[in-house]
């Protein structure tokens, strides 16, 4: 259930649910930003399970992955303590590996309620990129989502942001152990500042090392440079020259 903007769906529910429940199991819902309040403010009909239905894959993103990892700890922080003492869990809707923190933040979540989405990604950089610069990648990945959130909110993007994000990539990149600096984790992480730089303070995504940025996101995500599928540029890098013989849908 969404119910956003509000349309009586919670009440045509509720009041559904006063002959029984037993033809439910539990209640999935969410919204694009906040909370639908009628399970906040009232209660969940028929007194079932809650469970939300984290966004961690479209968001400020299009196409969907096209410029690497999205990293959005900030927002999902401030939608979990939303929802954290009444849901009793979720279905995080994913369209890619360039996700993988918010999945990781979002499934830490449920297991541990009270655990703040900086601890969580604090953990996640020591264990998948090595201990040698964590608060520096926390910086580089605050700097991302601020990016990230100006740009679909329409608002001018901050070019020092993007500069100090590409300057912290190359800082930490040089800090890492040699079997993390090759790690696709880090490198989706990487491209982005590459692209978010070239997109809001260079030459734009057909500078030559925007193009080389999304030709190995192209290698790491396995699509196609040329394909008959009109809906494979949604989660295809938006690279000039790749081709959708049919179109897009």
């Amino acid at each position: 259930m969404f119910d956003t903007p509000p349309e009586g769906e919670w009440e045509g529910l509720t009041k559904a649910m006063e002959g029984g429940n037993d033809w439910v199991d539990y209640i999935l819902a969410d919204a694009h930003e906040d909370f639908p309040r009628y399970p906040l403010d009232v209660g969940v009909p028929g007194n079932l399970p809650l469970v939300n239905f984290p966004e961690i894959s479209m968001w400020g993103n299009w196409p969907w992955g096209g410029v690497g990892a999205n990293p959005l700890p900030a927002r999902f922080q401030r939608l979990w303590n939303q929802v954290k003492h009444v849901v009793s869990g979720g279905f995080p809707y994913s369209e890619g590996i360039y996700e993988d923190m918010n999945k990781t933040i979002i499934a830490q979540f449920y297991w541990t309620p009270e655990r703040s989405a900086r601890d969580t990604l604090k953990e996640y950089i020591a264990y998948e990129f090595g201990d040698g610069a964590i608060e520096e990648t926390v910086a580089l990945v605050d700097a991302l989502e601020m990016a990230a959130t100006r740009s679909y909110t329409k608002q001018p993007v901050d070019v020092g942001l993007v500069r100090t994000a590409r300057e912290l990539a190359d800082n930490v990149h040089e800090k890492m152990p040699a079997w993390a600096r090759t790690s696709w984790r880090w490198e989706i992480l990487c491209l982005r500042a590459i692209l978010d730089y070239e997109r809001f303070a260079g030459e734009g995504l057909t500078a030559p090392e925007a193009e080389r940025a999304l030709e190995r996101l192209m290698e790491i995500y396995h699509c196609e440079m040329e394909t008959d599928d009109p809906y494979h540029h949604r989660v295809r890098p938006p690279l000039a020259r790749a081709v959708s013989r049919r179109g897009n849908l």
